[in-house]
């Protein structure tokens, strides 16, 4: 009788695991729409390593959404600031756990205020450095400003934001 209370005790606590692991991958998973971008944002990483060339990132050139306004959150960015940048609470930014990492930038992309999709992008593929003018860092960026300069930097690639004189001469 006790091994068998023991074997029901076992295969109760594997399915409870297995349930809580399934819901954790499902937490991390990329839908395709993200899954695309980042392997647009890949191509670019990899096309700025073969060239010499200067190789300019315009991020509304490479999602297949509407968004009006572009958020991106360093690593170890509070949840708080991104709520604040935001104007609201945002709870799936808590599941990201961007507060403890330093392997991806948060990219939050947003319609008339509402969260639109994000993406969390991987810090081996690069930094992206931005200046914001002012407060510009609550207000993030549109679609026209949200414009990067590929470069080469201690052996990776750099994304660097353009500022808007750089951005009018690229266009």
């Amino acid at each position: 009788m006790f091994m068998h209370k023991l074997r029901l005790v076992i295969v109760c606590g594997l399915v409870l695991v297995t349930c809580l692991l399934g819901s954790c991958i499902g937490v991390w998973s990329e839908t395709p729409q993200q899954q695309e971008l980042l392997s647009k944002l890949r191509a670019v990483v990899e096309k700025k390593q073969h060239t010499d060339e200067e190789v300019i990132l315009r991020l509304k050139d490479h999602t297949s959404f509407d968004w009006d306004r572009v958020y991106i959150f360093a690593p170890y960015t509070s949840t708080d600031q991104i709520d604040e940048a935001l104007g609201y609470r945002w709870l799936r930014a808590r599941s990201t756990g961007i507060e403890g990492t330093d392997r991806f930038y948060l990219i939050v992309f947003t319609s008339e205020g509402k969260v639109t999709d994000h993406l969390m992008y991987p810090t081996e593929l690069g930094d992206l450095i931005y200046q914001y003018e002012k407060d510009q860092k609550l207000k993030g960026f549109n679609p026209d400003e949200a414009v990067f300069r590929a470069e080469i930097e201690y052996g990776g690639v750099v994304f660097r934001r353009l500022n808007k004189n750089r951005i009018d001469a690229n266009h």
